[in-house]
């Protein structure tokens, strides 16, 4: 039997949708849960404590952090959620905001991300494509962030509940979004 190149695989996998389907395909052997990390559409960070581990399998080599996760997995990113993620930086969000991915999904709740991290989503390619944004619990974002947010040209949902700094000049600005 011939060995399946990487490309095969990758089909293989990307037609497979259940996610205890593709664990069990992701058990084979390395080069499969290699593969499996590269041709998911989805990532759940809710441990940041398996962060590194995730990183690793995710751009196939070494730990080289959540840019370089971003970067990696921009052709099949939709679904972000990196929920409780404190440690992340804006630099992260720049990645993100000036990525090719075509996330639909962002969840940033009770993560570090500031009104500068805010600005380099809406500045982005993701700000034509992010249709769902949660920003719950998100202590470091102002009213001048949110402000920022109208440039969200598909934004249908979006959290901001808990965020302590905001006041009803932010309100008043997001009620401009007129996908909301």
């Amino acid at each position: 039997m011939n060995k399946l190149g990487d490309d095969e695989l990758g089909l293989i996998l990307s037609l497979v949708a259940d996610p205890d389907d593709r664990k069990s395909a992701s058990q084979v052997c390395k080069g499969w849960w290699i593969m499996d990390g590269l041709s998911r559409s989805s990532l759940l960070v809710d441990d940041p404590d398996h962060l590194p581990r995730l990183l690793a399998r995710n751009n196939g080599a070494a730990l080289l952090g959540i840019t370089a996760l971003i970067t990696s997995a921009a052709h099949n990113l939709t679904h972000l959620d990196m929920d409780g993620c404190w440690f992340v930086t804006d630099q992260a969000f720049e990645a993100i905001g000036s990525s090719s991915c075509a996330l639909r999904f962002l969840s940033l709740r009770g993560s570090s991300v500031t009104d500068a991290g805010l600005r380099f989503l809406t500045n982005g390619s993701c700000s034509k494509t992010i249709k769902q944004l949660n920003l719950e619990s998100c202590c470091h974002i102002t009213d001048v962030g949110v402000s920022l947010l109208c440039m969200m040209r598909v934004l249908e949902e979006l959290d901001l509940a808990f965020c302590a700094q905001l006041t009803d000049v932010g309100g008043q600005a997001i009620s401009t979004i007129q996908t909301l």
